[in-house]
This record gives C-alpha cells, sequence and structure tokens, in this order.
C-alpha cells in the first residue's frame, strides 16, 4: 500500500479534506475561446481539464458535448465547457465571434 501510496486506510473525511480543503468542491475555470487562422481555439486555466462543445445542430435530445482536441472550423455560435474530474464543471461560455 505505501509503495503505491493506496488511501484504503485513511478515512474518507481525511481523503476529501486532502482533495477539497475545508470541504469547498473546486471549480474548473471558465474556458477560452480565441480565433485564429479561421479556427477557434479552446483553453482552460485548470490543469488537467477536457474540454467540450456543443454546435446549434447538437441542441437535441441525446447529443452530448464533443470533446475538444484540436482547433475547429466554426461558423456559427458555439457552446463550450470545461470539467476536470473532481471538480465542478466550468461555467459555459457562449462564443458567437469571428475572425
Amino acid at each position: 500500500m505505501q509503495e503505491i501510496k493506496d488511501l484504503g486506510e485513511v478515512p474518507a473525511l481525511e481523503i476529501i479534506e486532502r482533495f477539497w480543503p475545508n470541504q469547498q468542491q473546486p471549480i474548473t475555470a471558465t474556458p477560452t475561446a480565441e480565433m485564429k487562422d479561421g479556427k477557434l481555439h479552446l483553453a482552460c486555466a485548470t490543469e488537467g481539464a477536457s474540454i467540450g462543445y456543443k454546435l446549434p445542430k447538437d441542441e437535441v435530445a441525446g447529443v452530448g458535448w464533443r470533446v475538444y482536441t484540436k482547433p475547429i472550423e466554426v461558423d456559427a455560435p458555439v457552446k463550450i465547457i470545461a470539467h476536470r474530474i473532481g471538480y465542478k464543471p466550468s461555467e459555459i461560455l457562449n462564443f458567437s465571434g469571428g475572425n
């Protein structure tokens, strides 16, 4: 257990305190968006966060967030969110900027 730093014998409240001081769950930073060279570039200041986005055509039942992996070409408003495991999701950023 020591070799792999397993926390199995640590009480749950102590583990929560380690990850969330004062039992306050951190919030993922709101992502940033910038048009560059005709493509939308997204970033998030929270280390380890994933970024998701939705196009207007995604706003139907059963369609979730697309995972951002590289700059995207867009010609319509985009909803953007970031989330790191263990953190609360960021606020949704509504981006409608052009070039």
